[in-house]
């Protein structure tokens, strides 16, 4: 008797197989992408935060505070939490952006060559996803969001 715990695959399996890890590789390249451009938009949250918090006391003329009477520590509060995100993206972002180009290349690769015509719009994401994750690491690099 055979021992069918063990099977090989097809060569149109393995193809079906490896297209299926194209469009992963693509998902999860888009899923890094956002979150190295999270090291950016979480600086700017941040100070929209600030701002909104300042708005808030303008709008209502102070009364925030016998509404609230600890606002401006909450406010402060929510701007040191906000923060410790930031510098969370910021430290981990070049590694967010590596992992973004490995997933990227593997999935151009790996859908590249099925010739269907579906692939062609996941393949054009991927190229634009890679370019701007080059670009993200050169900002880094250069320091330009600092």
């Amino acid at each position: 008797m055979e021992n069918t715990s063990f099977l090989m695959l097809s060569k149109n399996e393995l193809k079906n197989f490896l297209i299926r890890l194209g469009k992963i590789f693509s998902n999860l390249s888009i899923f890094m992408l956002v979150l190295c451009l999270c090291g950016i938009l979480s600086f700017i949250f941040t100070g929209f935060i600030f701002l909104v918090g300042i708005v808030i006391i303008i709008v209502t003329l102070g009364t925030i505070f016998a509404i609230s009477p600890n606002y401006f520590d909450q406010l402060i509060v929510a701007m040191n939490v906000s923060s410790s995100i930031s510098s969370f993206f910021s430290n981990n972002s070049l590694i967010f952006a590596g992992l973004t180009i490995l997933f990227a290349i593997l999935s151009i690769v790996l859908l590249f060559f099925d010739k269907q015509t579906k692939h062609k719009g996941r393949i054009g994401l991927s190229i634009f996803i890679l370019i701007v994750a080059l670009l993200m690491i050169l900002a880094i690099v250069l320091e330009v969001f600092s």
